[in-house]
Parts: C-alpha cells; structure tokens; sequence
C-alpha cells in the first residue's frame, strides 16, 4: 500500500466532507469556514502530491507496511450541520483529527524498520503539522468577528 496514496485519499475524503458541510450550511459564517477548509485540504492535497513526486522521482520507498490506513472518522454531514447550529465550536472536531493523524504517522513511523519509509512517514507527519496550523489559522480567521476586545475609553460612554 503507497504512503502517500493512503494519506491523499484521507484529505480528498476530508475535502469532500467540507465541500458537502458547506453546500448544507444555511448560515454565511459557516458557509465561509467550510469553503475555506476546503480549499485548506487540496493546498495540502497538493503538497502531498508534490512529496510523492519527488521522493517517487528519488526512488524512495513509498510502500508500507500492510497495516491499513485508519480511516478518518467524519461525522454525518446533516448531523454535524444540525449540531454546529446549537454549538459554532464543533468545528474542533477538524483540529482533534489533524491532530489524531500526526500521532498516526508518527507512531506507525515508530513501528517501521525501514528506514526509506520511517523517513517518508515523518515527511506525512511534518506536512500534517503544517496542515494543522493552517486549519488553526482558518478557524481563528472565522471566529475573528466574534473575538474582539473594546477599548476601555470607549466601552462606557454613559456620564457618571
């Protein structure tokens, strides 16, 4: 089984799910947050891509062991629409499994006796860190209109 297959079609399942959540989102935050996840996942589905090229290119090892791929555990698309309406801070649950796969190739890194493919699962790994950052960037974008601070000059205006 290829690496780098394995973990691009995790991100293509992942992209399609945001695609799906923003197509039933009824409000434009939401709308904007799952647009935007989407267009995270192929970035890093094309950083991917490029990592395969060129380790195939330098004739590393891309397959593993026979150890499947976890899969990544979505929740149903209506379900998780239903629930972001009574709690905007589900999206966490994007955080909580970018952070799961990190440990998935790290620990399946661990397992391995080859070196071509303990370095090639740290590669994965690395890129899913970066992936994670920019998830986190994307949720803290969202969430900027309703994070803000008002000045205390301007916070009460009425006279004493």
């Amino acid at each position: 089984m290829n690496i780098f297959e394995c973990a691009i079609t995790k991100e293509e399942k992942a992209k399609a799910y945001y695609e799906h959540l923003e197509k039933e989102s009824i409000l434009p935050e939401q709308k904007q947050l799952f647009s935007l996840l989407a267009a995270a996942e192929q970035q890093h589905i094309d950083a991917l891509r490029g990592m395969k090229e060129t380790m195939a290119a330098n004739g590393s090892e891309l397959e593993m062991l026979n150890e499947p791929h976890e899969p990544t555990r979505l929740p149903d698309g209506e379900n998780m629409v239903k629930e972001m309406k009574r709690n905007p801070d589900l999206f966490l649950h994007a955080v909580q499994e970018e952070e799961r796969d990190i440990s998935y190739y790290e620990d399946l890194a661990a397992k391995v006796e080859d070196a071509g493919v303990r370095v090639n699962l740290l590669l994965i790994a690395e890129e899913e860190r970066k992936h994670l950052e920019v998830v986190e960037n994307v949720y803290s974008y969202a969430e900027a209109p309703r994070n803000y601070l008002v000045a205390p000059e301007f916070g009460n205006m009425e006279e004493l």
